[in-house]
C-alpha cells in the first residue's frame, strides 16, 4: 500500500484526487495538507467530501511528509518548493502538478530531485501528454509552418498562459532548436506582419472551462490542428494515480508524465 499526502487537498484538484481514491486498493490517503490555520484543519477530508472517514486534514507539513510514501502537490510554486525540500530531506518521492514555476524555481526542483524521484507535469491527463509528443513530431516535420497555441480555462485559474500551453510551446521549440523565450508571443495587438519563427500563445479565461488546448500549423494553403478538451478533472486524477504508482519505484531524478507513460 502506497501512503500518500495531498498538499492542497481542499482545492479543485485535491478534492478530485481524494474522491478518486475510493476503491483504489494500492494507494491510501493518510493526510490532506492545508495552510496553517485553515478552518477545516482537524476535520476529516472524507467527511468534508461526503464519502465517510478517510484521512485528517492537517497543517503540519514536516510531520505529514515524514509519514508518507509519496507527496502529491497541487498548490502554488512557493508552497510546493517548501514541501519538496522537506520531502527531499525525508527521502520521500513526489508528484507535482503545480504550475506557474519560473526557470529559477525549476532549477530548485531539480536540486531537490537529485536525492528523490519527482514527477513534474503541467498536465496529468493522458491525452495531453500524447499531445505533447505529437506537437514535437509535427513541428519537426513542418519547420516552415506558422504555429499558434490557444488555451482556455475557468475564470478562477491564476496563471496565464497555462502550464500546458507553455509545455506545448516548449515542444514546438525543441523541434525547431529554440527556447520558449525566443519564440513565444503572448497575444496580439498593434500592427505589423507576423515574425516567421514566433509561436503565438493565446489565453481565454471564462466560466467553468476545465481545460482546452489547440495547436495549429498553417502554411502553403493548408492548415493542420490538434486539440484536447478535458471535460472532467477525473482525467487529471487518473494520470496522477499512474504517476504515484510509477514514482515510488523510480530512481532519484526529475521526470515527466512522458516518462511515466513511456512516450
Amino acid at each position: 500500500m502506497i501512503r500518500i499526502v495531498i498538499h492542497g487537498v481542499l482545492g479543485r484538484m485535491g478534492r478530485t484526487l481524494a474522491y478518486s481514491l475510493q476503491g483504489e486498493e494500492s494507494i491510501q490517503l493518510v493526510a490532506g495538507l492545508e495552510v496553517k490555520g485553515h478552518p477545516l484543519v482537524g476535520k476529516d477530508i472524507g467527511e468534508v467530501l461526503g464519502i465517510g472517514k478517510v484521512a485528517p486534514i492537517v497543517d503540519r507539513a514536516k510531520e505529514a511528509i515524514e509519514n508518507a510514501d509519496c507527496v502529491v502537490e497541487f498548490t502554488n510554486p512557493e508552497a510546493t518548493l517548501e514541501h519538496l525540500r522537506l520531502a527531499s530531506s525525508a527521502g520521500v518521492p513526489c508528484v507535482v502538478g503545480t504550475t506557474g514555476f519560473t526557470d529559477g524555481q525549476i532549477s530548485q526542483i531539480r536540486d531537490c530531485a537529485s536525492s528523490i524521484p519527482c514527477v513534474l507535469s503541467a498536465n496529468m491527463a493522458l491525452g495531453v501528454n500524447l499531445m505533447f509528443k505529437l506537437a514535437r513530431e509535427i513541428s519537426a516535420l513542418l519547420p516552415d509552418c506558422d504555429c499558434e497555441i490557444v488555451e482556455a480555462h475557468h475564470r478562477e485559474k491564476k496563471d496565464s498562459p497555462s502550464g500546458t500551453a507553455l509545455k506545448l510551446a516548449e515542444m514546438v521549440g525543441k523541434a525547431r532548436g529554440k527556447k520558449v523565450s525566443e519564440i513565444a508571443r503572448y497575444g496580439r495587438r498593434g500592427s505589423g506582419a507576423r515574425a516567421a519563427e514566433e509561436v503565438g500563445i493565446h489565453s481565454i479565461r471564462a466560466g467553468e472551462i476545465v481545460g482546452e488546448h489547440t495547436v495549429l500549423w498553417a502554411c502553403g494553403g493548408e492548415r493542420i490542428a490538434i486539440s484536447h478538451t478535458t471535460f472532467s478533472r477525473d482525467a487529471f486524477a487518473r494520470g496522477t494515480l499512474k504517476a504515484i504508482k510509477w514514482v515510488v519505484k523510480a530512481a532519484p531524478g526529475l521526470y515527466t508524465m512522458e516518462d511515466v507513460l513511456g512516450l
